[in-house]
């Protein structure tokens, strides 16, 4: 333990002995806000309910592992991947929520013509690649949704997904080759 973590690593001990005060103190006064500020980073206002649930998960996942902080590093820090796991966890629901994807929602908030043939030609387009990304292996379609879609950078979606990001570059590389595959067997496009 780390001397200038010493009162973090003093309130953790209290809350795992049942102090309702220390509990208080740390997740009401230092966590919450925390957790929160960095949910509302991750979910669009429309989303409230992912964002809610997203920190519900962290102050569970933070809690059951709290017997693991050990007082070197500052709680917030220690804390840090919890929160991106939750996140992670809850984008994920979000995004593949009864086998649909969030592009379902990106298609139907443009303002397509019908009258406009360019237009109907793009919805249709949307619609394949909606139906294409689905086939793709899990880890393919979330690296593409999150980079394309959501437009993470590489490194953060490499944070969100605990691997490299040499990895995460070879999945969107993978994917878009597999993507690719998948349309041009289904036929032309147009």
């Amino acid at each position: 333990m780390k001397k200038e973590f010493k009162e973090d690593f003093q309130l953790v001990q209290n809350v795992l002995k049942g102090d309702k005060n220390s509990w208080d103190a740390l997740f009401l006064n230092i966590l919450k806000p925390y957790i929160e500020g960095m949910c509302a980073k991750a979910f669009l206002p429309k989303h409230r309910e992912s964002f809610k649930d997203s920190v519900m998960e962290a102050i569970y996942l933070i809690y059951s592992n709290l017997k693991k902080y050990r007082g070197d590093a500052k709680i917030t820090s220690w804390c840090y991947y919890y929160v991106l796991e939750a996140i992670r966890k809850e984008r994920e629901k979000l995004i593949f929520r009864e086998k649909s994807v969030e592009i379902e929602d990106i298609i139907e908030n443009r303002e397509f013509s019908s009258s406009d043939e360019e237009n109907i030609i793009k919805k249709f387009m949307y619609k394949k690649i909606e139906k294409s990304l689905l086939k793709l292996n899990k880890n393919y379609r979330r690296a593409i949704l999150l980079h394309f879609v959501e437009g993470y950078s590489i490194p953060q979606i490499s944070k969100m997904e605990k691997v490299s990001e040499n990895t995460v570059k070879s999945w969107l590389k993978r994917g878009k080759k597999k993507l690719k595959k998948i349309i041009e067997e289904e036929g032309d496009v147009w």
